[in-house]
């Protein structure tokens, strides 16, 4: 597999979890995922006893405990994942944002505008096409 496509399974395999996070409370915190030299990939995540922490936080500490993997050479791939809101020419909303990174050079944002439809028990999330945009490495430098 390149580099892109080790990336893509990574974030492949976040985005359903993401998705059911959506559904059930309408948010979620930021996560993360790791792929190994063996291609295992492992969920990643923060907390500090706080309920109820600061994104940017939690984004900061993931970076961190991913640099520090990449550094000791423990994993090939990053994926950080985060609910935020982009505006653009043709859209301004919610957005799943995934910040990828290969140990082999590969480096991507990719920005999944969706739609939130609020029903009684579970909500539903309506997907858009997803953005892709040139991201600074800070996981393998």
């Amino acid at each position: 597999m390149t580099p892109k496509e080790e990336c893509e399974e990574l974030m492949n395999t976040v985005l359903p979890a993401l998705i059911q996070l959506l559904e059930k409370n309408g948010e979620f915190f930021p996560v993360g995922a790791v792929m190994h030299d063996n291609r295992e990939i492992a969920f990643t995540a923060f907390y500090d006893g706080n309920e109820k922490p600061e994104s940017q936080e939690v984004i900061d500490n993931l970076v961190m405990t991913h640099k520090s993997s990449a550094d000791s050479g423990e994993i090939v791939a990053s994926c950080i994942a985060f609910d935020t809101r982009v505006t653009t020419d043709v859209y301004s909303g919610d957005a799943i944002n995934f910040s990828l990174e290969h140990r082999d050079g590969f480096s991507a944002e990719v920005v999944f505008p969706y739609e939130l439809k609020k029903k009684l028990f579970k909500n539903t999330i309506n997907l858009s096409t997803p953005m892709a945009f040139e991201n600074s490495r800070k996981i393998f430098l």
